[in-house]
C-alpha cells in the first residue's frame, strides 16, 4: 500500500472488514527476490524483507509459493516481488503481518512488523504479478 497524496495511509483492516465475504484481512508485502537458490522442482529462491528496525529477514522458498509469476534461474536478480500476507494489526507507520502459505524465514519467523509503505491491500495481485 502506498500512501496517497493528501491523506494518511488507508486503514487496511477497516477497509477489508467492510467486505463481508472476507474473514481475514489479507494484503501484500513488498520484498526482494535476491537470487535463485536451487533447480530442484519447482525451483527455490531467496527472498528478503526488511522490517521497521532495518533488519533484513531471509526466506528460502519455492518460487510458486511466493508468486504465480514464472521465476527462472536465468532471470536477472535481485528483483522486487509482492507476497501475500495476513494483516494482524496496523498502525500509522507500521503493520504486523503473517506471511501466507506457512512461509517462514530461515530463522523460523512467520510474523514481522514492516513499514506501512511496504504493504498494499490488493493482495491477489501479488500472486499474479
Amino acid at each position: 500500500m502506498v500512501a496517497r497524496q493528501g491523506c494518511g495511509p488507508p486503514d487496511i483492516i477497516e477497509r477489508l472488514r467492510r467486505n463481508t465475504c472476507q474473514t481475514v484481512a489479507m494484503a501484500a508485502v513488498r520484498g526482494v527476490v535476491t537470487r535463485w537458490l536451487d533447480d530442484a522442482f519447482p525451483g527455490w529462491v531467496e527472498f528478503a524483507l526488511t522490517d521497521v528496525e532495518g533488519m533484513v529477514h531471509i526466506f528460502h522458498e519455492k518460487a510458486p509459493v511466493l508468486t504465480l509469476e514464472l521465476l527462472l534461474a536465468s532471470d536477472p536478480y535481485p528483483r522486487e516481488l509482492w507476497v501475500v500476507c495476513e494483516v494482524l494489526s496496523q498502525g500509522v507507520t507500521e503493520a504486523r503481518l503473517r506471511l501466507w502459505d506457512g512461509i517462514e524465514s530461515v530463522d523460523g519467523r512467520d510474523e514481522l512488523t514492516l513499514p506501512i509503505q511496504s504493504v498494499r491491500d490488493d493482495d491477489w495481485t501479488a500472486r499474479q504479478t
